[in-house]
């Protein structure tokens, strides 16, 4: 009678539970009582989530608010932050994490990815288990997932599922404002012109401006030191031999990658001549006038050399450096508004920007395939299937 009488008590505590689901409160919940978390607030240039580990924000409705890309200022070069933005609240459920690899000795870093659109599946089924399987079963760094409010709610619960040797958090944010200057009939027009007809839309620009210089004053990621970048069709076909983070440490690094390759030049029209007119009216010093142009001349040519990444890692510090943040919002905010008007991408525009930031050549790091395996977008029937479990060798 009394078991009877408790089974359904908890029964009727988690159905009440799961009703909260559709409100908008911030709840922790450890398998005891419900215990609502303060908000707090926070001075920031963007709009942020209260964010825990595991957390599956609501179903997206007209009264949440999700994370909006930052307006850059004048192009000054400053580190000064808006007023206050206020925070929209998400539901948080917290698993158990029985099984979960020892993080002993783990570094403070993160890996960041950007999630939706036609690739969502792709990375459920092939990218994510072998992410999972080959890297973070061994070194089980926290996986934090930039999402748009198109994206199902089943979907973020799968992913949780299969990342299941690691923390999981969510961030929803909105791709719908422009940068001052720039408005959805430029766009539309300016992507039709020439040869921008055969180049990617609106929401491909919006990711390139994302990933070039917004996301790096997010509030959600200031706790952390380091960050590695994935995209939904990266794929980690073998086990990972050592931690890349500890790498870049050792070796002193700021930024790590695996290949140097060019750009495609009809979307970088403009860009070489706005890197220059951003460093004659910053006033940058010659030193650092005179590294840009050695790292990304070729012969004394602009041939659109980057870095790629869609695989990278590197220092926090790195991405929100004065000079890096300087060239962002010059170009952001500039004629001829690069990454709206020609598809500038966000690698050849970091790659600049890490080159103004970065003093010394001994603090570039790159990885080779065996030092960190990685596959971009292979065709499905060239993808290896998880061999049986291999044992971490950290």
């Amino acid at each position: 009678g009394d078991n009877m009488r408790m089974a359904k008590q908890k029964a009727m505590v988690a159905i009440a539970l799961l009703s909260l689901m559709s409100t908008f409160s911030v709840f922790s919940w450890s398998g005891g009582d419900v215990e609502e978390v303060p908000v707090i607030e926070k001075t920031t240039v963007v709009v942020s989530t209260h964010s825990h580990k595991n957390s599956i924000p609501p179903a997206p409705s007209s009264t949440t608010k999700p994370v909006e890309e930052s307006t850059p200022r004048a192009s000054k070069i400053s580190t000064s932050t808006s007023s206050a933005e206020n925070l929209f609240l998400t539901n948080t459920i917290h698993h158990h994490t029985d099984g979960l690899a020892d993080n002993t000795g783990l570094l403070n870093g993160v890996i960041l990815l950007l999630y939706g659109g036609r690739g969502g599946s792709y990375f459920r089924k092939y990218a994510l288990p072998r992410m999972n399987e080959h890297f973070l079963r061994c070194y089980p760094y926290p996986l934090h997932i930039f999402y748009e409010d198109d994206v199902k709610q089943d979907e973020l619960l799968s992913i949780r599922k299969i990342a299941n040797y690691t923390n999981v958090t969510f961030e929803l944010i909105s791709f719908s404002k422009l940068p001052p200057g720039v408005t959805d009939d430029k766009v539309n027009k300016w992507k039709k012109e020439g040869t921008q007809k055969k180049f990617q839309g609106r929401g491909y620009r919006q990711m390139c401006r994302f990933w070039a210089g917004s996301v790096w004053s997010f509030p959600s990621l200031q706790k952390y030191e380091y960050y590695m970048r994935w995209d939904t069709d990266s794929i980690i076909p073998t086990i990972v031999p050592s931690d890349p983070f500890k790498r870049l440490v050792d070796s002193n690094c700021q930024y790590g990658y695996n290949r140097i390759k060019n750009e495609n030049l009809h979307v970088t029209i403009g860009l070489w001549e706005t890197t220059l007119k951003w460093m004659k009216d910053e006033q940058l010093p010659q030193p650092v006038q005179q590294r840009v142009k050695d790292t990304i001349l070729e012969n004394g040519k602009y041939e659109g050399v980057m870095y790629y990444n869609n695989f990278e890692l590197g220092t926090m510090a790195l991405k929100n450096h004065d000079l890096y943040q300087s060239f962002f919002r010059y170009v952001d905010s500039h004629e001829p508004f690069g990454i709206f008007r020609y598809r500038w991408g966000d690698a050849p525009l970091h790659t600049i920007g890490i080159a103004a930031a970065i003093g010394s050549k001994q603090q570039y790091c790159m990885y080779s395939r065996t030092e960190f395996p990685y596959q971009h977008n292979p065709a499905k029937k060239n993808i290896l299937p998880i061999p049986p479990q291999v044992k971490c060798k950290r």
